[in-house]
């Protein structure tokens, strides 16, 4: 365990600002950690060869492109990799530890970066630590987004990669969230918090926040005002008495006319399955409509229907499930190219009609 890396709690019911602290305050990565790590980071980019490490890409790219490794070639030397929470949670956890971080140090890290959240325990040995922030049960957020969405990547210039990368890898744009209770994302994604991290930086680091931004051009201006907010989490969810339920059925099929807000699906053949994140919004309306699309090895891709789910129902059967991100719901392909909804691929499911 971390020296003074406590576990994440549980639950809290209160101030935000009290919230970051009393709780996370007591976990802010030394200065002088972060200027080493700044200072190596900058210098790499500037390189003839550098490596980009940007957030994680639109769905239709991560498909495109494979789950297992995700990289583009730049030229003959450039490359970007794309990649989850985990290569800011290994930072985070790394830069937390050390007591110091040298030139070789910060080089060692980089490369040996997980991009997914399943390589961290790979990268918690080879920095020969006992755990890392995430199995202590926090999230790593950021307070400006390292992800473009719709972004064509190709297009893009080495000068907007290189501040994503530092964006994405850069701790003071990095804070950590009690995520015991798997619901962290909820409150660590709302632009309010990002506005209390962002003050709070900026009085805690003072010159060292001011560089930050002049690297990426971010500004707070582009962030709520400042305000407190109160925060309550426990360690359970549960779907209001009081929402709004469409169908008694678990899943119905609807005309792609009556869907509403409608999101789109789309299970892979080479993997057999889709998961999806469920905006948190939705829970309080009771339903969520989807269009299902199945794509083949080949690319081709075929409307399977539209439908409508029944959260409520969901919860009952414990067939949504919570990860770093929030809510999850898996849709599977099953034998005889049927589709149903469950945890797990071994059941139990539930058959779309």
């Amino acid at each position: 365990m971390f020296l003074g890396m406590k576990l994440a709690p549980t639950q809290w019911k209160g101030s935000a600002r009290k919230l970051i602290d009393d709780i996370l305050r007591p976990h802010f990565i030394p200065a002088a950690n972060i200027e080493a790590w700044q200072s190596f980071l900058v210098r790499r980019l500037s390189e003839a060869d550098p490596a980009y490490v940007v957030g994680s890409p639109t769905p239709d790219l991560r498909s495109r492109w494979g789950h297992e490794k995700i990289q583009l070639t730049r030229g003959e030397d450039a490359k970007v990799v794309f990649g989850d929470r985990a290569d800011a949670t290994a930072v985070t956890t790394y830069l937390l530890e050390k007591t110091s971080v040298s030139a070789e140090n910060a080089s060692a890290l980089l490369l040996h970066l997980p991009h997914h959240v399943f390589d961290l325990d790979k990268f918690t040995r080879w920095a020969a630590l006992t755990n890392n922030v995430a199995s202590a049960g926090w999230l790593t957020a950021h307070i400006f987004t390292p992800v473009l969405a719709g972004t064509d990547w190709e297009s893009l210039s080495r000068d907007q990669l290189r501040k994503m990368t530092i964006r994405n890898l850069h701790p003071l744009n990095l804070f950590l969230f009690p995520n015991l209770n798997k619901s962290g994302a909820v409150f660590a994604d709302d632009p309010r918090f990002h506005a209390l991290m962002a003050d709070t930086y900026s009085r805690h680091y003072a010159s060292l926040w001011g560089g930050y931004l002049e690297l990426t051009g971010d500004s707070p201006s582009s962030l709520p005002a400042p305000d407190d907010f109160e925060i309550d989490f426990t360690a359970s969810a549960k779907v209001p008495e009081n929402v709004k339920i469409e169908s008694r059925d678990l899943v119905s099929k609807i005309e792609a006319k009556e869907a509403f807000d409608l999101k789109l699906v789309t299970v892979n053949e080479s993997q057999g399955y889709h998961s999806r994140l469920l905006d948190p919004a939705h829970v309080t309306r009771g339903y969520f409509d989807i269009k299902l699309e199945f794509k083949e090895k080949s690319g081709d891709v075929r409307t399977v229907g539209y439908y409508r789910l029944n959260l409520k129902d969901l919860y009952d059967k414990k067939f949504l499930g919570r990860d770093a991100k929030g809510l999850r719901l898996l849709i599977h392909r099953t034998d005889g190219d049927q589709f149903a909804i469950g945890p797990k691929k071994n059941g139990p499911l539930t058959p779309i009609p």
